[in-house]
């Protein structure tokens, strides 16, 4: 029985040839299930070499490899690069419903084995073999590194994206010792945003008004109180690849919603900040080799335009003012925050 190929995107081919640039013999990316034990089944990303029986992708310049074990499990999938919070890591998109039968299915979450060895010239720098057993190890660091990172800074205020849990789920204790009030709209598995603030924090709405249908956990409002109120909007934009289908249309209706849910701020008065993952990539400049985002979500011409209708509402965009020249910018970097002036302190 034939199975449908995996889909890689773009930026996946696109970090894969930026982890391949300068290395003396460059490398093929790996995806495999393996057997997990009691854990049941679990992914493994790493650069490897093609073998014969090897069902091999090709994109950029880059390869991408399948063993035919592992095949059925990933019929299907989707196979990107996504940049978070804490860090940028490949991830495998593969929901039960997409998945091969069998007995078992691959897991998101899986027992945590030692950590893996050096990586290679060709995997520094956020390479594939940081990120073996890709969801256990990225909630372990989460747990670490976030903390750590909330001591360092000292902010008043976090808004967080992807916590990948359901509220009950989320280590709301950590932050509530360190002085944080916590807020959370959590899925399993998959997105989920929170707020952290040290102030006090009012009328908590959670998802994003426009579709009562959504069920997907991107957006959360609170109102944080110093000398002035100021609402936080904290979102998470849908990704949208692969393009077209249904993902892509997805992305913009909840950008249309964003832009309404923003005129209504503006039109009541409320100051406020959209800050979060906008899954956008506003301008060439933002990407190292912007030639190889042509065709993806976030980069095409429909998804600037929604973003730029956002901003058009006489918006700010922070990032930009912090980073006024474009070579100041990280490459890649999605995070945004658009907002209404105000002085809050």
């Amino acid at each position: 029985m034939a199975h449908p190929a995996p889909k890689v995107t773009d930026r996946a081919f696109a970090r894969l040839a930026e982890i391949n640039d300068g290395a003396e013999i460059p490398q093929a990316l790996r995806v495999a299930v393996e057997g997990g034990g009691c854990s049941g089944f679990q992914y493994e990303i790493k650069l490897d070499t093609p073998a014969s029986d090897d069902i091999v992708l090709e994109g950029a310049g880059q390869k991408v490899l399948i063993d035919p074990v592992s095949m059925p499990f990933l019929a299907g999938a989707v196979i990107d690069f996504t940049d978070e919070l804490i860090g940028a890591r490949f991830a495998i998109e593969n929901p039960p419903t997409r998945q091969a039968p069998a007995a078992a299915a691959p897991r998101s979450r899986c027992k945590l084995h030692p950590p893996p060895p050096p990586p290679t010239k060709a995997a520094s720098a956020g390479g594939p073999h940081e990120n073996r057993n890709v969801q256990c190890q990225r909630h372990q660091a989460r747990i670490e590194a976030l903390p750590a990172w909330l001591e360092s800074q000292s902010p008043d205020v976090a808004m967080l994206q992807e916590i990948k849990s359901v509220d009950e789920g989320f280590p709301r204790e950590i932050f509530e010792d360190m002085g944080y009030r916590v807020e959370t709209h959590g899925q399993k598995g998959f997105n989920g945003v929170a707020i952290l603030s040290k102030l006090p924090l009012e009328d908590v709405t959670r998802g994003l008004q426009g579709d009562e249908s959504d069920e997907q956990a991107r957006y959360i409002e609170a109102t944080v109180i110093g000398s002035t109120a100021l609402r936080l909007c904290c979102l998470y934009l849908p990704n949208g690849n692969p393009v077209p289908g249904p993902k892509y249309d997805y992305k913009l209706a909840w950008m249309e919603r964003l832009h309404a849910r923003a005129k209504q701020l503006l039109a009541e008065e409320i100051a406020f900040v959209m800050a979060g993952d906008y899954n956008i990539i506003e301008q060439d400049t933002d990407a190292a080799k912007p030639e190889l985002w042509r065709e993806d979500a976030l980069a095409l011409p429909a998804s600037r335009a929604a973003y730029r209708k956002i901003a058009a509402l006489g918006l700010t965009n922070a990032l930009r003012i912090k980073h006024p020249e474009p070579a100041s910018i990280p490459s890649g970097i999605t995070k945004r925050a658009l907002g209404k002036r105000t002085t809050v302190s």
